[in-house]
C-alpha cells in the first residue's frame, strides 16, 4: 500500500509540475508575441521618425529660401526707395 500512495503522489506531483510546465510555455509565447508585436511598433516609429526628420529638413531648407528671398526683397525695396528719394531730392521736392 505504501508503493501506491508513492506511486499517486509521484504522479500528483507530476501533473502539477507539467501544469506548471504548460503554463510557463503559454507565456513564454504570450511574451514572444508581445515582443514581436513591440518591435513591429518600434520599427514603425523609426519610419515615421525618419520621414519626419526628412520633412523637417526639407521645410528648414524652405525656410532659409524664403528668408534669403525676403531679405533680397527688403534690399530692392531700399534701393528702390533710395533711388525715389534721390530723383525727389534732384526734382527739388
Amino acid at each position: 500500500m505504501n508503493t501506491r500512495l508513492a506511486m499517486e503522489d509521484a504522479v500528483q506531483r507530476l501533473t502539477i509540475a507539467l501544469d506548471a510546465l504548460e503554463a510557463a510555455v503559454h507565456r513564454r509565447k504570450a511574451n514572444e508575441e508581445t515582443i514581436r508585436e513591440l518591435e513591429e511598433d518600434v520599427h514603425l516609429l523609426a519610419l515615421d521618425r525618419s520621414k519626419l526628420a526628412s520633412e523637417l529638413d526639407d521645410m528648414a531648407a524652405r525656410a532659409r529660401g524664403l528668408e534669403m528671398a525676403a531679405h533680397q526683397a527688403s534690399q530692392r525695396v531700399n534701393r528702390a526707395m533710395d533711388t525715389i528719394r534721390e530723383i525727389l531730392v534732384s526734382n527739388g521736392r
